[in-house]
């Protein structure tokens, strides 16, 4: 005991021993302390991925929806705003001769109307002014939701008093009927002297003006980066776009009463009378229930084309309008339905406000990642989806339209499916094996459609087992 003792003793009154376990611990210490910063950072990464994860598995309060509408807003600037006096003093500087559309209602019916009127101006070697006014049916700018990219285009908020669109320096298009004046799809000829001015949801009815010239604009189209992070779709999967809230304008009272008389009664001002009755016939044919037994002939005909075990299945990605299609195609297909989770009410999950426009947005450019589309009628929505992901030569993703092609039939159109799945006639879906274009041969018109026209060669669909 004496001897340790001793020998404990001299470790400890040791000058040199001392001067040594200093300069020791000195070099622990800084371990140490990144040890400690790293078990911080692990923590803060770990709380990080979890949050993320939940964007797409967590139902958002009203709390964090306000809180999540913030963090969206303070995330994107925009630039400098142009008022319309500034706008009319740039033209009538400009020694050229602009394309002023002014897009109208909701995203899908903008960017198809944007893209058509960008072709135009480009082949006419013109400028152009997209006058983009946050409403009722898209509140939100252009710029929260892209990033703007293209010299060619200057960008207004609000629009142009018509009374300033005088005829001695502007031609003017309306195609938003029922507006005095306005005549749907008139063939727009240009006067090279003139700006000319074009104001319509749709697309311009002029040569450049069609879907294979306006589709390489939609698809050149940055997102800002809130909306390319949740991209995750792909050509493996299949689209589900379920439309079946009727949209009315979406102001405080038509937000809760999506199918009453209110609604109606904002759809008639908006659309006419005949415009609102068959509006109200297509959303209804576009209940999730009618999408069942196409997912379910799409999930047979892939095990039927990939046997075995080791196949991977099928996914769909689904943007819907309610909550109920989310709740009932998840308990229906479990681990088959991705989707990005936003705040629903009782009634609907398509909120206009600029949150609820940039998740429209992350939907649609995941609709155009997949390989098919199960859209629904009347919605330009699902027609720019399906441009967008196209093959850029004016061919969309091919689609198949719930109320013309499966389900509660609304319009059947010139082509008959002939197998039989179940208790209705559908037709045979999947990546367009048939090399055909019969699957995007008709696209829904709201106004002024005589039906679809007629085919050239009469195509047959080869029907699967039951």
């Amino acid at each position: 005991m004496v001897l340790l003792h001793a020998r404990h003793r001299g470790h400890r009154d040791d000058p040199k021993t001392r001067k040594e376990r200093l300069l020791e611990a000195k070099r622990l210490c800084p371990s140490r302390r990144t040890g400690v910063m790293m078990l911080l950072l692990l923590v803060v990464a770990v709380s990080s991925l979890h949050l993320n994860s939940g964007f797409l598995s967590m139902p958002l309060r009203a709390d964090a929806r306000r809180a999540q509408s913030a963090r969206f807003a303070s995330s994107t600037r925009e630039p400098p705003r142009m008022s319309w006096q500034a706008a009319l003093h740039m033209m009538r500087r400009s020694s050229h001769k602009y394309v002023v559309v002014d897009v109208k209602n909701g995203l899908g019916n903008r960017l198809r109307a944007m893209a058509s009127a960008r072709a135009v101006a480009a082949a006419l070697g013109r400028p152009m002014l997209l006058v983009w006014q946050p409403d009722l049916h898209c509140n939100c700018s252009f710029q929260k939701m892209f990033q703007s990219s293209d010299p060619m285009v200057s960008f207004l908020d609000e629009e142009i008093p018509q009374a300033n669109l005088s005829s001695a320096e502007f031609q003017k298009y309306n195609y938003m009927r029922p507006e005095p004046g306005a005549i749907k799809d008139e063939y727009v000829r240009i006067n090279g002297r003139l700006h000319l001015y074009f104001k319509s949801a749709f697309i311009m009815n002029h040569p450049h003006g069609k879907w294979r010239h306006a589709q390489r604009y939609v698809q050149k189209l940055v997102p800002v980066p809130e909306v390319s992070r949740r991209i995750i779709a792909d050509s493996t999967m299949v689209g589900l776009h379920i439309r079946n809230v009727f949209d009315a304008p979406r102001d405080e009272a038509t937000s809760r009463n999506t199918v009453g008389s209110k609604a109606m009664e904002g759809a008639k001002a908006e659309y006419g009378a005949e415009g609102a009755r068959q509006l109200l016939t297509w959303r209804k044919a576009s209940h999730w229930s009618n999408f069942v037994s196409q997912v379910q002939a799409l999930m047979r005909e892939h095990g039927y084309k990939n046997p075995g075990m080791a196949r991977a299945p099928l996914h769909f990605y689904l943007a819907a309008d309610t909550a109920e299609a989310y709740i009932g195609l998840q308990q229906r297909f479990p681990s088959r339905i991705l989707f990005t989770q936003r705040n629903c009410s009782d009634q609907r999950c398509d909120y206009r406000d600029c949150t609820g426009m940039i998740y429209s947005l992350i939907d649609m450019m995941n609709l155009a990642r997949t390989r098919l589309i199960l859209g629904s009628g009347w919605s330009s929505y699902s027609e720019v989806a399906a441009y967008m992901g196209g093959d850029g030569s004016g061919n969309p993703v091919p689609m198949l339209m719930a109320g013309r092609d499966f389900g509660q039939i609304v319009d059947r159109g010139q082509v008959q499916a002939d197998s039989i799945l179940g208790d209705e006639q559908r037709y045979l879906a999947d990546a367009n094996p048939f090399n055909i274009s019969a699957l995007q041969q008709y696209w829904p018109k709201p106004f002024g459609w005589d039906g679809p026209p007629t085919l050239l060669e009469p195509q047959s669909f080869v029907g699967m087992p039951t």
